[in-house]
């Protein structure tokens, strides 16, 4: 894909972006580039690859979501410096 002056000017006029002509030949290069490497891998073949989810083959050791201890209300809130209605209060945060 052959990148025009005005494409340029136009992408940077939608992007409140201000460049000089050297800027915009910069870009203009930078970006023809990209275009020509994403071309590249469009032409890749990957029909028969089999999509990779992990490539490292690490797994996640995890434990079960077990209840282990029982906590009771009246037991957390006598531990609490101040308590109001049941809950924890706390200082404004705000």
């Amino acid at each position: 894909m052959k990148l025009e002056k005005q494409l340029i000017q136009h992408l940077a006029q939608l992007s409140r972006i201000t460049m000089d002509a050297y800027e915009q030949e910069l870009i203009t290069k930078d970006l023809s580039r990209i275009i020509a490497h994403v071309d590249t891998l469009r032409s890749v073949k990957t029909q028969t690859v089999e999509p990779t989810h992990q490539v490292t083959n690490l797994s996640n050791i995890t434990r079960d979501d077990l209840v282990t201890e029982k906590h009771e209300r009246d037991h957390i809130l006598k531990s609490v410096p101040s308590q109001e209605g049941g809950y924890i209060k706390i200082q404004k945060v705000l």
